[in-house]
């Protein structure tokens, strides 16, 4: 679960903060994490969003070991059902970095 602050700073430009608790279970053990993040959200022409966002999240078996992750998403309206959205995603630490690209179409129900 989480909690979060959205601040409008422009007419089209809001920052956001977002606290996250969680619990996880892999490979047969239980850990929590928490996950701070901050971002920016622009609201543009022709019914477009950008989204970037900077996450941290430390695990309790990992605590001095943390991620960090940096989100781009830019999503297009299409009609008031559906909407396509292309999200980056880079996730490193000191020992690994990971890379992800997606190309999706969401249906809003």
């Amino acid at each position: 679960g989480g909690v979060g602050l959205t601040h409008q700073i422009m007419q089209n430009l809001s920052v956001s903060a977002l606290g996250m608790l969680g619990v996880d279970y892999f490979d047969h053990q239980l850990t929590a994490h928490i996950a701070p993040s901050i971002g920016l959200i622009a609201n543009e022409n022709f019914e477009m969003k950008s989204v970037i966002q900077y996450q941290r999240i430390y695990q309790t078996e990992k605590f001095n070991r943390p991620y960090n992750v940096f989100k781009l998403i830019q999503s297009k309206r299409l009609n008031s059902e559906y909407s396509v959205q292309f999200s980056y995603e880079n996730v490193w630490n000191k020992e690994r970095n990971h890379t992800s690209s997606t190309l999706m179409l969401k249906k809003i129900f």
